[in-house]
């Protein structure tokens, strides 16, 4: 049933949210755990997330990070502040929600309340938050100036090879290659196959 509602979650707002509606439950995961609005976030459905949420569906730690909702990631550590640091199923933190969907204001509230940019995933990539910031589609630097204080070691590797510096210019973010660079990030560290800067690069 799960995977029918994950289905359509990919087609249109109004059927996931009317099927979430009819099944009368308060959540609906997947067979890795992640929730069914979670699970829209991550196709670039917010709005569908949004809608499921206001339909009643349970709207975690997790989910808010993913979202950038502050109130909600308040509300949440306000009852459990030990959850700050909790990895979703997927093997992702708050953190790192927030920081690859680029919530500025979402990150800089879960470090004011003791989330630790340190922290590696269980992902397949065993990443950091910085990592992942990287690796999102966002390309304002707000989520960056955040995470290069908090991180520790901006050339930290993430398990596929890469540090911060790489994964940005691979997905072709100049400004932060710069940053990252002016932040004293190792221009000349290579991947596991030997590529670097000048590799990963987007030419053009």
């Amino acid at each position: 049933m799960a995977e029918d509602f994950f289905s359509i979650a990919q087609r249109t707002d109004d059927d996931v949210v009317a099927g979430f509606r009819w099944t009368g439950r308060s959540v609906i995961y997947d067979g890795a755990g992640v929730s069914l609005a979670l699970a829209c976030i991550y196709r670039g459905r917010d709005m569908a997330a949004r809608r499921l949420i206001e339909a009643g569906h349970r709207f975690g730690l997790h989910e808010a990070a993913a979202l950038g909702d502050a109130m909600q990631i308040a509300t949440v550590l306000d009852v459990a502040p030990w959850s700050v640091d909790l990895l979703a199923p997927d093997g992702w933190s708050a953190l790192h929600l927030a920081a690859f969907f680029g919530r500025a204001e979402a990150a800089s509230l879960l470090l004011a309340r003791g989330a630790d940019a340190s922290l590696w995933s269980r992902s397949f990539e065993r990443n950091l938050p910085i990592h992942a910031a990287a690796a999102g589609r966002n390309h304002d630097l707000a989520i960056l100036e955040i995470l290069i204080p908090a991180t520790g070691d901006i050339d930290a590797i993430q398990g596929e090879g890469y540090s911060a510096l790489l994964i940005a210019a691979s997905v072709g973010k100049r400004a932060w290659v710069e940053r990252l660079v002016r932040a004293g990030a190792d221009a000349e560290r290579r991947t596991k196959d030997g590529k670097g800067l000048a590799d990963l690069s987007p030419k053009g």
